[in-house]
């Protein structure tokens, strides 16, 4: 059943409308019509809704209320910045296992460099909108700015990792994790994360910890560090 964020109260046999985007993949996308069945989200509340036609307009009807599990604890991904696509990847994977925030993160080994392009971010969090869709999530991820390594320190949470290849196996994230209300992770970029990146993380709170046996491309390791706190804590 297809999933869509709106921002109307969703109020029981009330209409909702969509909006432009939204009307052009209901219609011409994904081609439904009158009495089909969707799901409308508005960040507080899941609801059940069908098509009806509205002087020549589809509108949804919303039918009933649904309880929506809850995100146990609060995960924040710093992803160094990657090339494009595989930074799009990361944003549309960790969205569907349920990290709450993703902060671009600037290092010395970036191959890549962040520009300022006016569409840029509206285009990542259309990516972030159409995943949370996609997996019936009740929120959004939210996207920053991307950050100066010096300024990680305003985003830290109860318990702080920055994953590192060259650290002990037997220091597993899994090894790690306390049942806290906050998390957040460091991945590095493809050239890897420089010694001296890795002292300041030490020294600011941020536990060295490994993802396992094997190394990981930059996209990979993001999604094994967010599995590996769902899978030891729940999400």
């Amino acid at each position: 059943m297809h999933q869509f964020f709106v921002t109307d109260p969703l109020d029981l046999q009330s209409k909702v409308n969509f909006d432009k985007d939204t009307s052009h993949q209901i219609t011409t996308v994904l081609k439904l019509h009158a009495n089909e069945k969707l799901l409308l989200c508005n960040t507080f509340i899941m609801a059940l809704a069908h098509l009806i036609s509205d002087q020549g307009h589809l509108v949804a009807l919303i039918d009933e209320h649904l309880s929506t599990p809850v995100l146990k604890r609060e995960v924040t991904l710093f992803q160094a910045l990657i090339r494009k696509e595989k930074f799009e990847l990361v944003l549309q994977k960790a969205t569907e296992l349920g990290v709450t925030r993703i902060v671009p993160l600037i290092l010395e080994r970036n191959i890549v460099k962040w520009e300022k392009e006016s569409n840029k971010l509206q285009r990542y969090r259309q990516i972030l909108k159409e995943a949370s869709e996609q997996c019936h999530r009740l929120t959004i991820p939210e996207l920053c700015e991307p950050i100066a390594l010096k300024t990680i320190s305003q985003y830290k949470c109860d318990q702080n990792f920055v994953a590192y290849e060259a650290q002990d196996p037997m220091q597993e994230l899994k090894f790690q994790l306390k049942d806290v209300a906050s998390i957040s992770i460091v991945i590095g970029p493809e050239g890897g994360i420089a010694p001296k990146e890795i002292e300041f993380l030490l020294q600011n709170g941020f536990g060295i910890v490994s993802l396992g046996p094997r190394i990981y491309r930059a996209e990979t390791a993001s999604m094994v560090a967010i599995h590996t706190v769902d899978c030891v804590l729940g999400i």
